[in-house]
C-alpha cells in the first residue's frame, strides 16, 4: 500500500525516543537539550560562527537554523574532535574543517572538480556519481509495488572515486548535502543517502554504542524525504521530527525554518 510522506513522518513519530530514552545517550541528549542560547563557543570559533550565519542567511544555502543543528551535535562531543564525513563542498567547508572540528578529521566527497579545487587545504575526494537522471528513479519508484527501490537499479547506487575502506571507518557526524538534486536531470542523492545507511548497518556491528549523527540537507524535496525514510530510519531515530513535521518548508533563509533531517544512532 502507498502512502504519502505526511502519513509516513506521522507514522515514524511513534518510533521517536522519549525522554528518558534520550537521557541514556550523552551526546544525543546534550545535542538535543542545546538551544540557541547555550551554544557558547570561544574566541575566534564565535567570530566565524557570526560570519557563517551572516552567510547562511544571505546567500540562501542552508538555513541559519540547519546549520546550528550540526553544531550542536559537534560540539555534544566536547573539544577532541570527531570524526566527520560530509557529501559535497562548498564555501561553508572550512568552517566545518577548521573551525569547527580542528582536532578532528573532516573528509568531504565532492562530484563537481571546481568546487573540490575550491579550497585545496581540505581533505576531498572527487567522485562520480551514477544516477542521473534522477527523474527516472523517481518514476521507478512511484510505479514499483509498496514504494521501493527495484533491485536492478542498486549497483547505480555505488560511488565511483570513494577511497578504499573509507564506508567502513568509523564516523560521529556525516552531512549529506550533495550531490545536485533540484533538477529531473541531476544526479539526486540516492547514492550518498543509501550509502550512509551501509555505514550505519556496519557501525552498528563493529561499534554498537558508538553514537553517530547524520544530517541530509533539503529534506523538504521528495528525494531527500523518500530516500531517508526508506533507508535511515531503520538504523536510526529521527531527532528534531516535530520541527519538520510542523514546518511549512517554504523556500527561505529564514532561521525559523528547517531543510535538515536529523538522524541519530543508538
Amino acid at each position: 500500500m502507498k502512502t504519502s510522506a505526511g502519513v509516513r513522518l506521522v507514522m515514524l513519530g511513534s518510533l521517536l525516543p522519549s525522554n528518558a530514552e534520550l537521557s541514556k545517550h550523552s551526546s544525543c541528549a546534550a545535542a538535543a537539550l542545546l538551544d540557541d542560547y547555550q551554544m557558547m563557543v570561544p574566541g575566534t570559533q564565535k567570530l566565524e560562527l557570526k560570519r557563517l550565519m551572516y552567510f547562511a542567511g544571505h546567500v540562501g544555502q542552508e538555513t541559519i537554523y540547519d546549520r546550528k543543528l550540526v553544531i550542536r551535535a559537534i560540539l555534544a562531543r566536547g573539544n577532541r574532535g570527531v570524526r566527520m564525513l560530509v557529501f559535497g563542498c562548498g564555501k561553508d567547508s572550512g568552517f566545518w574543517a577548521r573551525t569547527m572540528n580542528p582536532n578532528g578529521t573532516t573528509i568531504f566527497l565532492e562530484d563537481k572538480a571546481s568546487w573540490a579545487n575550491f579550497d585545496r587545504s581540505l581533505q576531498t575526494h572527487v567522485v562520480k556519481y551514477h544516477t542521473a537522471p534522477m527523474g527516472v528513479w523517481q518514476k521507478a519508484m512511484q510505479n514499483a509495488e509498496g514504494f521501493h527501490v527495484p533491485r536492478s537499479l542498486f549497483p547505480k547506487l555505488n560511488i565511483e572515486g570513494v577511497p578504499p575502506g573509507l564506508f567502513e571507518s568509523r564516523r560521529d557526524v556525516i552531512l549529506i548535502d550533495a550531490p545536485l538534486g533540484a533538477f529531473a536531470g541531476s544526479p539526486g542523492r540516492m547514492a550518498p543517502i543509501f550509502q550512509v545507511a551501509n555505514i550505519l548497518k556496519g557501525q552498528r556491528r563493529q561499534w554498537p554504542c558508538a553514537p553517530v549523527d547524520v544530517f541530509v540537507h533539503d529534506f523538504n524535496r521528495w528525494v531527500e524525504r523518500e530516500w531517508s525514510l526508506m533507508f535511515l530510519t531503520p538504523h536510526a531515530r529521527m531527532i528534531n521530527y516535530e520541527g519538520l513535521s510542523h514546518s511549512n518548508q517554504i523556500m527561505t533563509t529564514n532561521s525559523s525554518h528547517t531543510y535538515m533531517a536529523w538522524f541519530h544512532t543508538p
